[in-house]
């Protein structure tokens, strides 16, 4: 399904044409002043570019649907603060530091907030990352459902209320399979967005616990 989403999604783009450095110029002035459709229609111009960014960072743990969600919002926030009026020059060039941000940190969140390289507890040179990645070994289940994982696994785990736990869970495959946001979100009832703002609050979490 992910597959023909995304499909859909480079279909709908594909034929979107870039702005002159006039039209940039005037959908500042009116973003600046507030105007919120004026943001919409410059970021709408300039999602090719976002897509091109997110297939450099493809293939390192993050879905490519997620890691053009990640720009695509830093995009927006970056439309906020662009005036092309300073001669700050073409949007994409002012964007592209926010976008490779956003998806510089969706990356590493997936590194992972419980040091996935460490060994699981009891069970030397089997590593968090072992079981994620090979989901059909016959250790995974063992491990994840005999509490297995390492203390700060956890700790981080258990600071969170189920729905948060359940947006990690989905989203890092830990003890099932590895979710998109759009996929989590149908799972549990929300929209992606939604789903981005639990996982953002659930690692600010556990991180604070590390």
């Amino acid at each position: 399904m992910e597959r023909k989403l995304i499909d859909r999604y480079f279909d709908e783009i594909i034929n979107l044409n870039p702005l002159s450095l006039e039209e940039e110029k005037n959908l500042s002035e009116r973003i600046l002043k507030g105007d919120g459709r004026a943001a919409d229609k410059l970021v709408t111009a300039n999602l090719k570019f976002v897509v091109a960014i997110a297939r450099q960072y493809q293939g390192n743990g993050v879905d490519i649907e997620d890691l053009i969600s990640e720009g695509n919002i830093a995009m927006l926030q970056a439309a906020y603060k662009y005036d092309a009026s300073k001669s700050q020059g073409r949007f994409v060039s002012f964007a592209l530091p926010f976008i490779r941000k956003s998806m510089e940190k969706a990356l590493s969140d997936t590194q992972f907030v419980f040091s996935v390289d460490a060994p699981l507890g009891g069970r030397d040179n089997v590593s968090l990352l072992d079981v994620i990645q090979n989901t059909d070994s016959p250790l995974a289940d063992s491990l994840i459902n005999d509490n297995a994982l390492s203390d700060s696994m956890q700790s981080g785990l258990s600071l969170l209320d189920e729905r948060e736990r359940n947006v990690i869970k989905y989203l890092y495959g830990i003890g099932c399979d590895k979710h998109t946001m759009a996929e989590t979100g149908v799972m549990l009832g929300l929209k992606r967005e939604r789903v981005r703002q639990l996982r953002d609050k659930a690692l600010r979490k556990m991180k604070k616990n590390k």
